[in-house]
């Protein structure tokens, strides 16, 4: 293929945004729109300015496809009805058609009301235009009287697209399509034109089979590095790696500026916006998923959003307060949860406590009207589970566990099994010591516990919480919200630490969420317990089974 770059040709596209486009919103708005050097030397001039020869010795535009792939606030929107408005008014061809395509009505009529903007707000082409506006954005209609062009948005079905002859068509946020059937119907429709284009703007979708944002991607990066030869697509993108933005790596404000050029150019001011957005996002596991799709542009799995942990480990730490021990918090009201395990595994009995409004000394809770937990975790776990033979953990874990024994934070006992025992003798100081009302626990592996401890106490409400979603949906959500808002003191206890890392959540239909054993990083049996422990300080007395017994002293 012969190919040439015609500097006249792109250049007159360039010269059309300024002189008769102008930006549509905000302070910006009548000003002329000047592209940005990124918009201008990088998209627009080889877009428009590399040409090829046919085989009847025209020369016409190389690139009949164009893939752009940016994070959000980066003028999408307007760059793509610019290029819209250019190609209804000033392309050069005969009776143009040029269709804005997305998803849904809405998403549809994005580009072209900016393009309507844009038409009215300039004197040339709004003398010889007819604009026609509707509440129904896909019933929108210019036309430019002198070539007969039009310019319409189409609604996002495949029916929509059946008898169309673009010149240019403009498919916004391909990403959000349910399947690719419209985008290769919209592909297979310009057999008429010597030099169609079709533009695909976009903001990164998920990395699955069959989600086309992400197939023309990867078919985008080989074209890139010369693995695939496809002269008539042109690729622009700015994007993260997942890699790139592992663990805290997506706060860094270089890698914002590498993926978005807006914060360098157009739209400075949106760093303060992306802090704040990335500050609440921190503190939102679901969040910082939205954060690096939307903002950073990263490709990412779709369970993602299904499996990301019930709270990130940044909220979890601020939220720790000063470390309390068992006689610290003597005489208190404490509620507990309990959660066993089999043979090789981690026990946890978690203890809270909680500080009446405006009485916590923690210094982010100090004035706050609303009810904060100090939080006592106790975990055990068998000396085998450290053995050369035990497979249950990697070599590294294991160190891990040695070193939290050494440290006092997991008592590690003889054996392959931790005895009923030694829990209820700890049960036992903790009734002795504070004020232990209610304590819930997974009837799972607790059973010859419930008759040691039936045996020693009265006045104390112990009571199986089956592990059904409609039960742990209550104090899941309450667990989450008190420690997003940092009402949870917890002393930064290392092991409890590792499991809040650990922990994600299974949904069912109704939206009703609670830890998620088998889906789960790793252990998460104090997030369990801890559950377990926040359903007894809010269950009703009434409410379950419950065994009123009394200490004996």
């Amino acid at each position: 293929m012969e190919t040439r770059y015609n500097e006249a040709r792109a250049e007159h596209t360039v010269d059309f945004f300024r002189k008769h486009l102008k930006h549509t919103k905000g302070r910006w708005r009548g000003a002329p729109f000047i592209l940005e050097d990124w918009q201008a030397d990088d998209i627009i001039r080889p877009l428009f300015g590399m040409e090829r020869l046919t085989d009847e010795g025209l020369w016409v535009r190389q690139y009949r496809k164009a893939f752009i792939k940016l994070p959000k606030k980066t003028g999408k929107s307007e760059l793509g009805a610019g290029i819209a408005v250019y190609a209804l008014y000033a392309d050069g061809e005969g009776g143009p058609e040029v269709f804005s395509v997305a998803a849904d009505k809405k998403q549809a009529g994005l580009v072209f009301n900016v393009a309507a903007d844009m038409v009215d707000l300039s004197p040339v082409l709004c003398r010889r235009s007819t604009v026609n506006r509707s509440r129904i954005a896909h019933h929108g209609l210019i036309w430019d009287r002198p070539s007969n062009g039009v310019y319409k948005v189409l609604p996002g079905d495949a029916a929509s697209i059946d008898g169309i002859n673009p010149s240019v068509v403009i498919l916004d946020e391909l990403h959000r399509q349910p399947g690719r059937e419209l985008y290769d119907l919209i592909d297979e429709s310009f057999p008429a034109r010597d030099q169609p284009l079709y533009v695909i703007l976009t903001t990164a979708g998920f990395d699955e089979p069959g989600n086309v944002e992400w197939e023309l991607h990867n078919y985008a990066l080989d074209v890139v590095r010369g693995v695939i030869e496809d002269p008539y697509l042109f690729v622009y993108m700015r994007f993260c790696s997942p890699e790139e933005t592992e663990g805290d790596k997506w706060r860094d404000e270089k890698l914002w500026r590498r993926v978005n050029p807006a914060l360098t150019s157009f739209n400075p001011g949106a760093i303060d916006e992306l802090r704040r957005v990335a500050a609440e996002a921190a503190r939102s596991p679901a969040k910082v998923v939205s954060f690096k799709r939307l903002c950073l542009n990263v490709s990412l799995p779709r369970a993602a959003e299904r499996t990301d942990k019930l709270v990130t480990l940044e909220a979890w730490d601020q939220a720790a307060g000063i470390r309390k021990d068992l006689d610290e918090l003597a005489g208190r009201i404490c509620y507990g949860g309990l959660d066993l395990a089999g043979s090789v595994d981690v026990n946890a009995l978690i203890g809270l406590f909680p500080n009446e409004p405006g009485t916590c000394p923690e210094p982010g809770c100090q004035g706050s009207k609303e009810t904060c937990y100090h939080l006592l975790a106790r975990f055990w776990v068998p000396e085998e589970a450290f053995g050369d033979n035990a497979r249950e953990w990697a070599k590294p874990l294991k160190e891990q566990l040695a070193n939290w024994g050494r440290e006092g934070w997991l008592n590690v006992l003889p054996g392959r099994v931790i005895d009923d025992r030694d829990i209820q003798s700890e049960i036992d100081l903790w009734a002795r010591t504070v004020n232990l009302v209610r304590l819930a626990k997974d009837p799972w592996q607790s059973k010859q516990l419930g008759v040691l401890l039936r045996e020693e106490y009265d006045q104390l409400d112990v009571y199986d919480l089956p592990q059904t979603f409609a039960k742990l949906g209550e104090p899941t959500d309450l667990f989450i919200r008190l420690a997003l808002a940092g009402r949870i003191h917890h002393g930064g206890n290392p092991v409890l630490r590792w499991m809040v890392g650990n922990a994600i959540a299974a949904k069912d239909s109704g939206g009703n969420q609670k830890p998620d054993r088998k889906r789960s990083a790793g252990k998460i049996d104090g997030v369990a317990a801890t559950v377990n422990a926040l359903a007894a300080a809010t269950k009703p007395d009434e409410e379950g089974e419950v065994w009123a017994m009394a200490v004996r002293h």
